[in-house]
């Protein structure tokens, strides 16, 4: 995942929902404090985003990006084979203009 996926992720997640504002949720919401941060540190194939001002469509869209380099797979394999892996207490949330 880097930013540019993120951004086409949120531009769909909001023509679909009709909201010009939604929600990032867990680490790919890291982009929006940096913007720039390398792939080495996000090996993250996911972005679960809402739309924010529709809470009746709160079904949270999930698009994932296959894992295609060597690098992506190492990475991905590093990340799922830690004991305890769920990062739900350090999540937050950023708004971005869809």
């Amino acid at each position: 995942m880097n930013r540019l996926k993120l951004e086409h992720i949120i531009r769909a997640a909001g023509s679909i929902a009709d909201d010009k504002e939604l929600i990032v949720l867990g680490s790919t919401s890291i982009f929006a404090e940096f913007p720039d941060i390398s792939d080495e540190f996000l090996p993250s194939v996911e972005a679960d985003v809402f739309p924010r001002n529709k809470p009746f469509m709160s079904q949270i869209f999930t698009t994932q990006w296959p894992c295609t380099t060597p690098k992506q797979r190492k990475n991905m394999k590093a990340l799922f084979s830690t004991t305890n892996n769920t990062n739900h207490a350090n999540e937050q949330r950023f708004l971005y203009p869809a």
